[in-house]
């Protein structure tokens, strides 16, 4: 659950700042460089699925600006409502966490996809809300691309989901028989949100460090007997 007191942006940067957990005076401050959210749309079968994460700004390291590693603001599954409860639920907490773009698959022949989208943007415009812009997603349309990076990023000790998130929970069930299946964006829909969001901060200047390595996340292997980890 999001406690975010205040949000500033200045000089490149967002600072959240949130009450202390002991009930101190004054607010805690953390830095981001960036603040980026990954969509995926309701459908027949499957419910609609948003993903807010932030990368720590780190320190610069023999002159380049080392990769931060990514946190987990929020996430929520939202059924099959009406658009403009879906709308009003991420373009909230883009708003609160100053997430300017959300990354989701657009160039899609399906008409219930482009639909959305035209929804979206048109509801943002009458509401004339600023954050939680569409963006196009990196390899929107390319499902093993996507979680290959979600992968290089734990190895990095760059993204570690907290083990209760449904993001965590959809990801230790996945497998690469999964990725034979005509359905897995459906069935994995926080996976799906989560690949867009990973792929543009991959875009926006890879996932490599220097001098930082934090600690890696282990993720175990798929329950379901038979199927490998990717």
């Amino acid at each position: 659950m999001l406690n975010i007191a205040k949000t500033v942006a200045e000089d490149g940067q967002i600072k959240h700042y949130y009450p202390y957990p002991d009930d101190r005076e004054g607010l805690e401050v953390k830095v981001f460089r960036a603040i980026k959210g990954g969509l995926s749309w309701p459908g027949p079968d499957s419910p609609g699925y948003y993903i807010i994460l932030g990368e720590e700004d780190r320190q610069i390291l023999m002159g380049k600006k080392e990769r931060g590693k990514l946190i987990l603001f929020t996430e929520k599954m939202l059924p099959s409502v009406f658009p403009d409860v879906f709308c009003r639920h991420v373009t909230d907490d883009c708003a609160l966490t100053y997430c300017k773009n959300i990354y989701t698959n657009m160039e899609v022949e399906e008409k219930r996809i482009s639909d959305q989208v035209q929804f979206y943007r048109e509801w943002k415009y009458r509401k004339e809300v600023t954050m939680g812009n569409l963006q196009e997603a990196p390899y929107g349309d390319n499902f093993t691309v996507g979680t290959s990076l979600i992968r290089q990023w734990i190895d990095d000790g760059l993204l570690e989901l907290p083990n209760d998130s449904l993001a965590y929970k959809q990801l230790i069930n996945f497998g690469r028989k999964d990725l034979d299946t005509s359905d897995v964006e459906e069935r994995f829909f926080a996976l799906n949100a989560l690949r867009f969001v990973i792929a543009s901060f991959h875009k926006s200047g890879g996932s490599g460090v220097l001098g930082f390595r934090p600690q890696r996340q282990q993720i175990p292997g798929p329950e379901r007997r038979g199927n490998a980890r990717f």
